[in-house]
């Protein structure tokens, strides 16, 4: 009896420590999105992805027998695919910890496969001068208070980084404009081929 006794206050415990440990009062919801549509016209081929919303660079000329350089094609496109639709929620607190998720998806692909795409899965744990992120977003060494804003979507790519994935992150400030970030970042879509170049190899911690 007095072991039953024992394991019930331990649990009544461990229940009020939870209740206070966690607070649910001023849980919110956020809506936020876009809808657009992109007509671009290129005077050339470009090496480009996401049906030429990430433009990258023109191609390098190639003259054929004539002399003609067939990459000096004119094209153009009309898009949608660009819509975007996030959804999130904060008031959560855990602790000394505040604690928020955010969900973001939108419509971009090849133009065979497009479909509904995640862009951002994560949740994030905010105390007074740390944040501790976890799950996929921009990658760590990707910027967002300093990258450039662009006519499309490459946000100044090949010179900077684009690329979202899954990752435990980091970040403590240091001072006003100073913070230190470490992560550990784990290859999904974007994944490099590795020193045997060999394109097989995927899912491999970097």
């Amino acid at each position: 009896m007095k072991k039953i006794l024992s394991v019930l206050l331990v649990l009544f415990s461990v229940n009020v420590y939870s209740q206070s440990f966690l607070s649910f009062e001023d849980i919110t919801f956020s809506l936020k999105g876009f809808v657009r549509n992109d007509f671009i016209f290129d005077s050339r081929r470009n090496v480009d992805a996401c049906d030429h919303l990430l433009e990258i660079f023109p191609q390098k000329p190639d003259y054929d027998a004539n002399g003609e350089d067939i990459n000096a094609q004119p094209s153009a496109q009309f898009l949608n695919t660009f819509t975007r639709f996030g959804t999130g929620f904060s008031g959560l607190e855990m602790g000394n910890a505040k604690v928020s998720a955010y969900v973001e998806v939108d419509f971009t692909g090849g133009s065979a496969t497009n479909g509904l795409r995640f862009r951002h899965a994560y949740t994030l744990f905010t105390w007074e001068k740390s944040k501790l992120l976890f799950g996929r977003t921009w990658h760590p060494t990707f910027i967002e208070k300093v990258y450039p804003s662009t006519l499309n979507e490459n946000t100044g790519v090949p010179f900077q980084v684009f690329n979202r994935s899954p990752q435990l992150r980091f970040t403590h400030q240091l001072a006003k404009n100073l913070d230190f970030i470490a992560g550990a970042v784990y290859q999904f879509k974007y994944t490099n081929t590795g020193p045997d170049e060999n394109p097989t190899t995927t899912n491999v911690m970097q």
